[in-house]
């Protein structure tokens, strides 16, 4: 009898082991396809902007003074914290609806992708797209889980990519109108491989 008790613990300890390393190769394989779909959808969004500034001559809600217009493109409801800027920038944050309706607006609903961070639960690094426009420039961003040669370590699992419509290589922000096509064509590429 006692046999049958040292069994059926060490088939326990073994099937608690055993799941714990299948649900983390299952979030590392997610986060991997993930981070695929984001970099593709970083390149969308901002192509939507650029489109955007040809026809308007400005930027999505381009401010004409000092304050910060913020969009979070997110598949979740936003926290409070995540919904609130610095408190030092005068900041007006948009959700995302109010972004792609603009968009739709200027550009038609047949040219506009409405699209969020893939990520459905608020995990580990803030999971949302992100647009801020000041007076002088854009910034579109994503956050991978896992780093790529452009993006920014902000933490554990935490990178962030950026591109804009100006270069700042010390915080890694690359001109969207200067990214090889290349480049664009791979994000892609990768999702349809490894997601699709």
């Amino acid at each position: 009898m006692k046999r049958w008790v040292v069994y059926g613990v060490a088939i326990c300890i073994l099937a608690a082991f055993g799941g714990g390393a299948f649900y983390q190769w299952a979030e590392e394989n997610y986060q991997q396809c993930a981070d695929a779909t984001r970099m593709s959808d970083l390149f969308t969004i901002a192509q939507m902007i650029e489109d955007y500034h040809e026809l308007e001559g400005r930027y999505p809600f381009q401010p004409e003074d000092d304050t910060v217009t913020e969009a979070l493109l997110a598949s979740r409801a936003l926290t409070d914290v995540e919904r609130r800027g610095p408190a030092d920038e005068p900041m007006l944050i948009l959700d995302k609806d109010a972004f792609y309706d603009e968009l739709d607006r200027v550009l038609g609903a047949e040219r506009v992708m409405r699209l969020v961070d893939p990520q459905k639960v608020a995990m580990g690094a803030p999971n949302f797209y992100q647009y801020r426009v000041d007076r002088e420039a854009y910034y579109v961003s994503v956050h991978l889980n896992k780093p790529v040669p452009q993006s920014q370590e902000l933490g554990p699992n935490y990178h962030k990519v950026q591109l804009s419509s100006v270069y700042d290589p010390n915080n890694k922000i690359y001109p969207f109108l200067q990214v090889p096509v290349d480049s664009i064509l791979a994000a892609s590429q990768v999702v349809a491989q490894r997601c699709g």
